[in-house]
This record gives structure tokens, sequence and C-alpha cells, in this order.
């Protein structure tokens, strides 16, 4: 059940507040800040010159963490719904798990791993060609290529790389 009142807690360091709807307004003139869309996913604030993600605000403010987690997923996949009884505090592995799970994030089969990882170490393609090619964003890409994902897969990958003179 989401809840319809909203409740303001200051956000440490500024004099702006943040709800529990993730809205952000000045402390003083209780005029209500609006967020830009950054990289096309999440909602971002910019506070004295810095600019923080609306959802990780909300999550310091509102919700406890006492593991100590890094991120804070979006529970119905929307990245735009701040709301608080949207987010949780998670590991990068569950929120991974969630992402695939729900259909946000695909599973690569071996197959297209080993291509990827490919493309870039023997065909020398570019970070966008190789996500455009494979419908791919960065970060999976990056993964890919310095085989920080994926290595059950590309643990058995040994690329032999020739050297003409």
């Amino acid at each position: 059940m989401v809840s319809i009142l909203e409740a303001w807690k200051r956000i440490e360091g500024h004099n702006y507040e943040i709800s529990n709807h993730g809205r952000i307004r000045n402390r003083r003139t209780k005029r209500v800040l609006k967020p830009e869309l950054h990289d096309g996913k999440y909602l971002r604030i910019k506070l004295n010159k810095r600019h923080y993600k609306v959802h990780r605000l909300v999550g310091l403010c509102f919700i406890s963490n006492p593991e100590n987690k890094p991120e804070i997923n979006h529970k119905d996949g929307n990245k735009l719904n701040n709301h608080v009884e949207n987010l949780e505090w998670v590991t990068t592995k569950e929120n991974v798990k969630h992402a695939i799970d729900n259909g946000l994030r695909p599973r690569l089969d071996s197959r297209t791993v080993i291509n990827i990882y490919y493309d870039f170490w023997v065909e020398h393609m570019k970070m966008y060609e190789v996500m455009k090619k494979y419908n791919i964003t960065k970060n999976i890409a990056c993964s890919i290529k310095y085989k920080n994902n994926y290595q059950d897969i590309l643990s058995k990958v040994k690329l032999q790389l020739v050297i003409l003179n």
C-alpha cells in the first residue's frame, strides 16, 4: 500500500528537504525543485553545485541500511518512481539479479558474451559500435570487455593474438 501522506526530512549538509514521494524543496521558501532526467534513466537534482540521484537521497533519508548495502533498487523497475515504498537497499549482485529476473536487463547467452569479447579484442570495435550491434548498455559492454562479469563464460576464453612484423 502506497503512503498518501507526504513526509519531509532534511537533506544532510544542505538547506533542502526531500519527501517520501521523492520531491525536493527549499527548506526556507518551501519551493519545490524540478529534477532533470539524467542519461534518460534517473532523476537527479543539483544542490550546491553537485548532482545527486533522487532515489539515493530518498534512500539515505528514509530507508535504514543496517547491512550497509551500496545500491538502491527500484522494486517496480520504474527508475522514475522514487517513492520510498518502491525503493530498497541492495547489493550489486541483488540489483543485477532483480533486473534479470524482471526482464529489465537481458541475461546474455554464452555465444553472445564471447562474440562481444571477441569484437573488442580481435576486431578492435569501438565501445559505441559494440553497444549498438548488441543493443547493450555501456556498463554491460565494459563488464564483458574487462571480464568484470560473466566470468563463468569468459574464464574459458583464451584469445591468441599474433603480432606481425
